[in-house]
């Protein structure tokens, strides 16, 4: 450390310091986050059940949505984009009890989820299908 001291005058050290730290903080045009709000809404039924059974809830919903060049980080899924065109993004990610599918769209902040699931509960199967529709924000 002493070495690297000698040659550097104190101007330079302190911009190479100050691009450092800042630069931790930077996103890039293939990292990108955001901050969304709006509505889902669930239905849940156990296997077997009739569908007329199912109960149905809408409540508020935030989520944090982060782009990061070919995934999507959102919920507890990291998906893949599978599609980028000037009307938005696609994406989908699955794991063994579950799966969701999405679309964004940067220019308006839009961004919609369908997201399946199934749990194990009592020695039965229940599932939950849950849709959002959220407004983004950057996060800066």
């Amino acid at each position: 450390m002493r070495q690297i001291a000698i040659f550097l005058k104190p101007l330079p050290a302190l911009a190479l310091c100050t691009a450092l730290l800042t630069g931790c903080n930077a996103t890039t045009d293939w990292d990108k986050e955001y901050v969304c709000t709006g509505q889902e809404q669930s239905s849940t039924v156990f296997k077997g059940d009739d569908p007329t059974h199912a109960i149905e809830k809408k409540y508020p919903m935030a989520v944090d949505f982060h782009l990061r060049s070919q995934k999507v980080f959102v919920k507890t899924y990291v998906a893949n984009l599978e599609s980028d065109t000037a009307g938005g993004q696609q994406f989908s990610g699955k794991n063994p009890m579950a799966w969701l599918s999405g679309h964004f769209e940067a220019n308006t902040g839009q961004l919609t989820l369908v997201e399946d699931r199934h749990l194990d509960i009592a020695g039965r199967t229940q599932f939950i299908r849950t849709t959002g529709q959220y407004t983004c924000q950057g996060r800066t």
